[in-house]
């Protein structure tokens, strides 16, 4: 028998373990990644637990302003859809 030729028995059962490996694997490749992403912060940020924040550190006062001015806007258009959304058309 060729070393290459597997019956239809023995495609299902290595199937069936190819199967039975995968979940179990990708769970334990995911734990890792994640468990050593939580190890990697300090104990104090763990307790608190603190968010990374995604801003550049160098922002200047003309980005904030801008920021500010958009941010205002958006309250007044939230504020504009629910007045016009509780009128009777």
């Amino acid at each position: 028998m060729n070393a290459l030729h597997f019956s239809y028995h023995e495609q299902y059962a290595l199937g069936v373990k190819k199967k039975d490996l995968m979940a179990p694997l990708v769970s334990l490749i995911v734990n890792i990644l994640v468990i050593n992403k939580s190890l990697s912060r300090t104990a104090l940020s763990l307790i608190r637990n603190e968010q990374k924040l995604l801003l550049k550190q160098d922002v200047s006062y003309i980005e904030v302003c801008a920021i500010d001015r958009m941010l205002r806007i958006i309250r007044m258009e939230k504020e504009t859809l629910k007045d016009f959304s509780g009128q009777a058309v």
